[in-house]
């Protein structure tokens, strides 16, 4: 009993857990969801500022006719015709300007146009040509203000850089924001407000600005206040719109005025379910779904609140109302379903089939409404008459398959290898003969065997383990015109051709002779067969500075040990010559080289008949660490030798290497190998120097 109430109670357990371990998931899939949704958005029209820089000495230009004119206004009168000059006055503290001839006029507090008319009055009490009669005037007269007076607005809220600054009249609220940095992601584009002693005398919305490029004309005047508020309500709006960002809303604007500011959906939204991600009082979050279709043919306001992410999803992939027709017919592709419509219409739509249609089967693929697929047949030469039987019905997704007679076909060919130009696989036409395929692959080499070609034919219906193939041979000749009489043999599906190359053309094989012969150089091998010794004799033989026992052989790129003074006596040494070998005679040496475990490694001059001894005594002798035992004489040939008592050495020839290796444990073998080795080539690379720089 009390197992059983243990395990009910681990089920319980185990199912809650589950359903809150199932429930969070979602949790976690909506949180990631939201995210994505809010991924890349910004706040819209806030990097205008970021790109803009205010310059102050700019803002120059045209005043309008309202411009009411002040101290520190620059005022400048041009006059001409009887009487000319030009003269410019700035107005005083007390709001006059000083006119010679004129005396002081008061201009504070007039507009433009006000100024204009008050100084003509001035200058025609003083200069009788200047007169409104137009049958008196001689003198003409002409106002203007020059710099504007500074004044001192007051950029304060939201900005970047709030504080006072000094601007000049015709200056505007969006100058003054500039001048500060502009607003700050926190502050508001919707809201700014133009506070003048104590009162808010406009309020700017910068959208306008920024989506339709105008904006409430508002001239400042001095200690002007210019704040932008905290933002207000703020929307994320994602999804198939054409700026998707961050936006700010005004009372009463909702889903349509957003879209609206965001350029509206693109062609491809979704507007039957636009999904609203919000927060509600400050506790949790919802989703609410909208179908704004709808809300817009009903006249129906959608809320919005702040804080709201907003997603227009786009319309679906998949498109219902089609068939498809694919080739041979005409025009293959997609088609408009319509109710009633059959094989025969959509065909007819296809303007037809080509010749090549294969008439007594064509399919309908069908995709039914669970996505799963059947295929249908149908005769397509009796469709197309109509056939009530075979002139099937088509549904939404249906594909009709219409094949080609070469469909059922295997592709046949013959292949042509060997001796011409293009050797490969060739697709086989009807008639084709073996000279056309020759032709096909760009005609036979020049050292191809032009008098008999190799045919290998098979047979599937006759081949068997004692006759895998049947071999041709057929007469050929280079003469492609089309009246050559020969490679009239046709072919058969699967034939492979063999061109043979002509057995008695061979590349020229060369081989190169340098160093101390009459005419060095390269030399082409009139034989196969032909020897070192004949070669050196078609260089001109040896000279008298040569040093035939410092030969150097060099086959594929390693050194072979060649006697040649036997060689050119005619003995063993007389080897056959390949394609590519290098002989090299060098001039005779006069030294001998010590190194190794000597007190002083060296080359020691040569002197006829000495021995090993003499020339390590030469070299100060043997050091302690030195191996008497294994020292050895590389010859100007590269034959090492040993000697074969310590004072009783072989003949130590002009050129020759004496290496003495040091006194090492066993496993110190491979080093004394390896460094005979190392002189050995060294010994060839000498050779080589004294060849080149002589």
């Amino acid at each position: 009993m009390r197992r059983s109430a243990f395990l009910l109670a681990f089920l319980l357990v185990g199912s809650s857990a589950a359903q809150v371990g199932g429930r969070a998931d979602i949790v976690e899939e909506v949180r990631r969801e939201l995210e994505a949704r809010k991924k890349g958005l910004s706040p819209f029209g806030y990097e205008v500022f970021e790109t803009s820089k205010f310059q102050p000495d700019t803002l120059y230009g045209p005043v309008s006719p309202d411009y009411v004119v002040g101290p520190g206004d620059e005022v400048i009168v041009n006059v001409w015709g009887e009487v000319e000059f030009r003269y410019t006055a700035t107005v005083g503290r007390d709001g006059f300007i000083d006119i010679p001839k004129v005396g002081p006029i008061s201009v504070n507090g007039l507009n433009l146009g006000e100024l204009r008319e008050r100084i003509f009055d001035g200058l025609s009490r003083a200069y009788p040509g200047i007169s409104r009669d137009p049958t008196r005037v001689t003198t003409f007269v002409e106002v203007s203000l020059g710099r504007l007076k500074p004044i001192r607005i007051f950029v304060i809220g939201e900005v970047k850089r709030p504080g006072a600054y000094f601007m000049s009249a015709a200056s505007t609220p969006l100058n003054a924001l500039y001048m500060a940095g502009g607003p700050l992601p926190t502050g508001s584009l919707r809201r700014i407000e133009v506070i003048r002693r104590g009162k808010v005398v406009a309020t700017l919305d910068l959208y306008g600005y920024l989506l339709k490029g105008h904006i409430e004309e508002v001239k400042l005047q001095t200690d002007d206040t210019i704040l932008v508020p905290p933002v207000g309500r703020r929307v994320w709006l994602a999804g198939r719109v054409h700026r998707p960002a961050i936006y700010e809303l005004r009372p009463g604007e909702g889903l349509k005025e957003l879209l609206d500011i965001a350029g509206g959906p693109e062609p491809d939204a979704y507007l039957g379910k636009v999904q609203v991600d919000r927060i509600v009082e400050h506790r949790e979050r919802k989703v609410v779904d909208v179908d704004f279709a709808e809300a817009l043919a009903s006249g129906r306001k959608v809320e919005l609140y702040d804080g709201d992410v907003v997603l227009i999803p786009q319309v679906l992939g998949r498109r219902e109302n089609v068939v498809k027709v694919s080739s041979p017919v005409r025009r293959p592709g997609l088609y408009q379903w319509r109710e009633g419509m059959r094989v025969r219409d959509l065909i007819l739509e296809a303007e037809g089939v080509w010749e090549e249609a294969f008439m007594r089967r064509a399919d309908i693929i069908r995709t039914r409404p669970d996505l799963t697929k059947e295929i249908i047949s149908f005769d397509l030469e009796k469709a197309l008459r109509g056939d009530g039987e075979e002139n099937l019905e088509l549904r939404k997704l249906d594909e009709v398959v219409v094949y080609s007679v070469h469909t059922f076909r295997e592709e046949e060919y013959v292949t042509i290898d060997g001796s011409v130009k293009r050797p490969g696989r060739y697709e086989l036409l009807e008639n084709m003969t073996l000279k056309d395929l020759i032709v096909m692959a760009g005609g036979l080499r020049d050292t191809a065997y032009k008098l008999r070609a190799e045919v290998s034919r098979v047979d599937p219906d006759e081949v068997g383990p004692e006759r895998p193939a049947e071999i041709i041979f057929v007469d050929i000749d280079d003469d492609y015109s089309k009246e050559a009489n020969w490679g009239n043999f046709k072919l058969r599906n699967f034939d492979t051709v063999f061109i043979r190359p002509n057995p008695n053309w061979h590349e020229p094989r060369n081989v190169t002779v340098l160093g101390e012969v009459t005419f060095p150089g390269t030399y082409t091998l009139q034989r196969p067969d032909e020897r070192l010794s004949e070669v050196i004799a078609r260089a001109g033989g040896l000279k008298e500075t040569a040093y035939p026992e410092g030969v150097m052989f060099v086959r594929r790129g390693s050194r072979i040990a060649v006697d040649l003074k036997k060689a050119l006596e005619g003995g063993g040494d007389d080897i056959v010559l390949c394609d590519g070998d290098s002989i090299t005679v060098p001039r005779r040496p006069q030294v001998v080289t010590v190194a190794g475990e000597v007190l002083f490694p060296s080359s020691v001059p040569y002197v006829e008949g000495k021995g090993v001894g003499y020339y390590l005594d030469r070299a100060g002798g043997l050091k302690e660490t030195a191996d008497g035992g294994r020292i050895r004489i590389i010859l100007p040939n590269g034959r090492v030798e040993k000697p074969r008592r310590f004072w009783f050495d072989p003949e130590v020839l002009p050129g020759s290497k004496i290496f003495v290796p040091r006194k090492e444990g066993p496993k110190q073998g491979a080093a004394l190998e390896g460094a005979v080795k190392f002189i050995s080539a060294a010994a060839v690379a000498a050779f080589v120097v004294d060849k080149v720089i002589r």
